[in-house]
């Protein structure tokens, strides 16, 4: 059984996170006057926040008080001094790891150290000082702050629900040092994923003067990115869809810790990940399985219907496939993947006019947040993509009207009430990707046809 499987794949994780990281409290730091200490030292106006939707922050959302929220700390909470040593113990990892990809490696040596090297990325567990900084500061800054924000409820005590965010039954599922721009060049933007926790943290380790660009965006903020200061604090719910955003110039250092709390197995993400595995691996059956486990635990997943209809469509079942792409516009609509793709779909079928629909309800759901100057690459993606789409449908819409029929022929109600935004979209197409031929051969044919049918329209 899936589920079955998953949930003790969540035990063994919270056991092996508390074996690594050492993160449960001792018996002499759980005096009662100590723990109302710790568990009261956050307030409210230590931090700001904003939501990025209530609904919108994955499948787990609904077990954490506030799970819609991101929060910042307002104060750093760590040192200039602490995030310094983090930083240069982390430089000397990574530069171990790449002198030993440039000698060929020490047999035996697990494969991911070299590709966190590569990656400009250091391991938290393979930093002796910092690890051991951390479980201190985990148990006695970290995952107390944890509990204020995401915490609400009780200890079950007088009978009320009890809280799953309680900072004695929080660990750590992993931990990472990444240094953007280490290899001294521009990097690119994440993809836009969810995490493998509960709860993530983003210990920003290098001041905001030290780099151009970066930051975190979140699918449900305005289409920037949200910046952190030296030593300060950001958590969000894991299942908030983000990415780290690409710099232009400098070094952007940050400590990037994935939490699990024990009584909080995440079922429906770990059955998706199976699925994705499952799915890449060809083994559609398993896929199916993994995904629809998932779905009776979480209904309104939007990346567990999403990929269902990839399994759909790996199998041949389009009609499956376009009914779980529709499901995941209904229950997650920041996300207009599924629009271009069904949109893409009905386009291959050969109903322009429909697939015309769904590129220009992914542009209205957008607003314009693509174009910003500051909008993350995949948004801006998404954005030129439903663009270059709904033109292009458009544009076979307009040359139906003009050629097949003949009453169309003499009014082209169609071409001028669309070519003039279908201009403007293929120009703004163009002022990303000047050299595609294809879009200036789609600009004058919109011309000529606009031209065309206001001639007709007037009469002459």
């Amino acid at each position: 059984d899936v589920l079955l499987d998953v949930a003790k794949e969540h035990e063994e994780e919270v056991l092996a996170g508390f074996q690594a990281f050492d993160t449960v409290p001792t018996v002499e730091d759980k005096d009662d006057n100590t723990e109302m200490i710790k568990r009261n030292v956050w307030s409210d106006d230590a931090f700001t926040s904003r939501s990025v939707g209530v609904g919108h922050a994955g499948p787990d959302e609904e077990v954490l008080c506030h799970g819609d929220e991101v929060f910042q700390t307002i104060d750093p909470v760590f040192s200039k001094y602490e995030c310094e040593a983090i930083i240069a113990e982390a430089r000397e990892i990574i530069a171990t790891g790449l002198e030993r990809d440039n000698t060929g490696g020490v047999e035996g040596e697990p494969e991911y150290r070299r590709t966190n090297s590569q990656l400009g990325e250091a391991r938290v567990s393979t930093m002796p000082e910092t690890s051991e900084w951390l479980k201190n500061n985990m148990r006695d800054k970290l995952f107390p702050l944890l509990e204020s924000r995401f915490g609400g409820g009780g200890d079950g005590s007088d009978g009320s629900s009890k809280s799953v965010i309680r900072a004695d039954e929080l660990t750590l599922h992993d931990a990472l040092v990444i240094g953007y721009g280490y290899f001294g060049c521009p990097t690119i933007s994440q993809p836009i994923h969810r995490d493998t926790s509960i709860i993530s943290l983003n210990v920003a380790l290098s001041p905001s003067t030290d780099y151009v660009g970066g930051g975190t965006y979140f699918e449900g903020f305005d289409g920037t990115s949200v910046q952190n200061e030296q030593g300060h604090v950001l958590c969000h719910a894991g299942g908030a869809m983000h990415a780290g955003y690409s710099i232009e110039k400098g070094e952007r250092w940050v400590l990037v810790l994935f939490v699990l709390a024990k009584n909080a197995p995440q079922l429906a993400r770990r059955c998706h990940a199976r699925g994705v595995w499952a799915l890449r691996d060809g083994k559609l059956d398993e896929a199916e399985i993994a995904l629809k486990a998932g779905l009776t635990v979480s209904p309104y997943d939007h990346l567990l219907h999403r990929d269902l209809g990839g399994v759909y469509m790996a199998k041949g079942d389009r009609e499956s496939a376009k009914a779980e792409l529709e499901r995941t516009t209904e229950v997650y609509p920041l996300c207009q993947k599924s629009l271009i793709g069904l949109g893409s779909m009905l386009l291959e079928e050969g109903k322009p006019d429909e697939a015309l629909v769904k590129f220009e309800l992914a542009l209205e759901r957008m607003q314009d947040k693509d174009l910003l100057e500051e909008a993350c690459v995949p948004l801006r993606a998404d954005g030129y993509n439903a663009r270059f789409n709904a033109a292009y449908c458009a544009l076979l819409c307009a040359d139906r009207e003009a050629t097949n029929d003949a009453d169309a022929r003499n009014n082209r109600k169609f071409g001028l009430n669309q070519l003039t935004i279908t201009i403007e979209r293929i120009r703004s197409c163009i002022a990303a990707a000047p050299g595609n031929g294809q879009l200036h051969s789609m600009m004058a044919r919109a011309v000529e046809l606009l031209e065309e049918a206001k001639r007709i329209t007037n009469g002459s």
